[in-house]
């Protein structure tokens, strides 16, 4: 009877995990499917002092969709210049409310967060709220 080498009876199993290597490099999609599994934020929200354009942090945002709030908290100024991101995987019509100290409330109402696609994907809107500094003066 023929001695069957290391090789010949790992190559299967060799064969599979270079497979499946392949496939996860290849946008995590398998054989037979178009859509890959993924979490999309539906809702990007930049925060600058409207005079200078500078990305604000201590800010806090918060996202309203009828009985749905999310609140997002802005804390160091490494983050202030990415943003915030919310409203993970969820499709709606948001009022959006941003608040900071030293700043007036800014809002915007109608921020509209949609499915769309052969995948039925989120389809992520950024929003861009420029505070204006209150006056100290008295």
């Amino acid at each position: 009877m023929p001695r069957t080498n290391r090789w010949m009876r790992a190559r299967p199993f060799v064969l599979v995990a270079l497979c499946l290597v392949a496939m996860s490099a290849s946008a995590c999609s398998f054989p037979g499917t178009d859509c890959i599994s993924i979490g999309v934020f539906g809702i990007h929200v930049t925060v600058v002092d409207a005079a200078t354009s500078q990305p604000l942090s201590g800010a806090t945002v918060t996202l309203v969709d009828g009985s749905y709030t999310e609140n997002l908290f802005l804390g160091s100024a490494t983050n202030a210049s990415v943003g915030m991101y919310g409203a993970l995987e969820r499709a709606g019509v948001y009022s959006v409310t941003v608040a900071a100290a030293g700043y007036q409330t800014w809002s915007q109402n109608s921020v509209v967060v949609r499915r769309a696609g052969s995948c039925n994907s989120i389809q992520p809107t950024t929003v861009s709220a420029r505070l204006t500094r209150i006056n100290s003066a008295t």
